[in-house]
Order: C-alpha cells, then structure tokens, then sequence
C-alpha cells in the first residue's frame, strides 16, 4: 500500500480533475485528453465555449466526411444541451441525437469506460503520477479491439429492448 504523503495525496486530489474525451468509430476514435491543470488549446474550464472548441478541433474534421453517415450522440450536461452549443451544432451541420436524461444504460461508451476503468486498475494497480495514470489509460485504450466495439455497439437493440421492457427503469447494461 501507499504511504499517504503529502505528494500523493497532491496526486490523487489532481486525478479527480482529468477528463477523457473520446468516440467511438469505425474502431477506436483517438483518444482526446483535457486536464484541468492545463491552459491548452482545450481551455481550463467548463464552458460551452470551450465543448465547443475541443468538438471543433476532435469532432468537425470527422462530419465532414462525406463518405458515410455520422451520429452525434453526448449525454445531456448542461454545456452539452446550452443554447450556444445546440446553435453551433446547428451551425456546422452535425445533427445531435436526442438522448433521455439519467439514462447510462443506453450509452455503449459507459460499459467502455468501465472496461477501460478494470482494465487500468486490474490488480489493485496504483499511479504515483498523473503521468503514469494517462500513460496507463492510453495503453489500455490503445488495446481495445474493434470487435470489443462492435460488440457494444451491436447491443444497442437489445439495451433499447430492454429500456422499454423495464418501463425506462434499470436493465442488465
């Protein structure tokens, strides 16, 4: 076990304010990061302003292939469903799929958070540093195969199945 220094304790408290962004397609999505801590292109705060931009640079560039049809889909946080980010949606053309709230059963990339969550973490694995903790999750999503994915995404009839089955209520997923 850890010695709980004052330096992990540190660690541990900025931990809590790394944030994953990622999608899912055609395989795996490249793996988008924003820390808190950073003053990046990302921003170092929670606007719709600065959704908007980490879409613009992760999520624009895809929807503009012509080739195949996208979906949109994101959870309903409220810098998500803003005014200003259904406006700029709508703006660059990219058609948000309405999604109900509190409903993580119907959304595949959950089960792959979990995934990537056991996956960090197996066998009690600690990180003495944010960099270790990033370096671990890149390699483990990074080791996702494409049928993992197109495994979760082929379950979406029956997570939608069962969703009406439990009256909107908990499901197996």
């Amino acid at each position: 076990m850890r010695e709980n220094t004052k330096e992990n304790r540190k660690t541990s408290t900025a931990l809590l304010n790394t944030e994953l962004w990622w999608r899912i397609a055609d395989g795996l999505g490249r793996l988008l990061q924003r820390n808190e801590d950073e003053t990046s292109i990302h921003h170092n705060s929670k606007t719709s302003v600065s959704y908007q931009s980490i879409l613009q640079k992760a999520i624009v560039p895809f929807f503009r292939n012509k080739r195949r049809t996208h979906v949109f889909q994101q959870d309903n946080a409220s810098i998500h469903k803003s005014i200003s980010t259904q406006n700029w949606l709508k703006a660059q053309k990219i058609t948000d799929l309405e999604w109900p709230a509190v409903s993580p059963d119907l959304n595949p990339i959950e089960n792959l958070w979990g995934l990537l969550v056991r996956r960090v973490y197996k066998h009690g694995r600690q990180f003495n540093t944010i960099q270790e903790l990033k370096d671990a999750v890149e390699t483990e999503w990074n080791a996702i195969t494409a049928a993992e994915l197109r495994a979760l995404v082929a379950s979406m009839p029956n997570r939608l199945f069962e969703v009406i089955q439990n009256n909107g209520g908990e499901t197996s997923y």
